[in-house]
């Protein structure tokens, strides 16, 4: 099956990832270094890199597949919360912490968002947090307090188009 060009060429590595901002490599690097990460907050507009850098830490985290959970959060409701994130961060994990990827998570409604606020409180000892938005002003601040924030720029139009051609 063919994949997406996106796809095909996304990085897996932090080598092949594209920085727009010293101070965000200069965290991931010592997040790496650490072996350990505070809840992320990534935002930017569409194909800045968000997704691709939340994966890249996990895998340079060495985070095992079980200990990982994805959810698109634009389709999430207070149901799928304590259905299925609930049940997931109460489970003993394997890895020394384990990780709830929110993709889009703008998109939670605002009963999900409150919802979500004392889970990953409670949960704090044992799971990290990595979401990704468009529009980080449409998270509650009592949820995004609870998260350490890194804007993704765009790449420059020269940048991309180096990078395109290097593809």
């Amino acid at each position: 099956m063919r994949k997406l060009l996106a796809e095909a060429y996304r990085p897996s590595t932090l080598d092949g990832y594209v920085f727009t901002s010293p101070e965000l490599k200069t965290a991931v690097t010592r997040f790496i270094k650490k072996q350990e990460i505070p809840n992320l907050l990534l935002s930017g507009t569409q194909g800045t890199g968000k997704t691709t850098l939340s994966r890249i830490l996990v895998s340079e985290l060495g985070i095992q597949d079980i200990d990982v959970l994805t959810i698109n959060a634009s389709l999430m409701g207070v149901d799928d919360i304590r259905n299925k994130i609930e049940p997931f961060v109460k489970k003993m994990g394997f890895s020394n912490f384990k990780i709830v990827q929110l993709e889009e998570a703008d998109r939670i409604s605002l009963a999900g968002q409150q919802s979500l606020r004392s889970i990953i409180e409670d949960s704090s000892d044992k799971v990290r947090w990595i979401a990704t938005c468009n529009f980080p002003n449409k998270i509650i601040p009592p949820l995004l307090s609870r998260f350490q924030h890194f804007h993704i720029e765009s790449l420059p139009e020269n940048e991309l188009i180096d990078y395109i051609l290097d593809v």
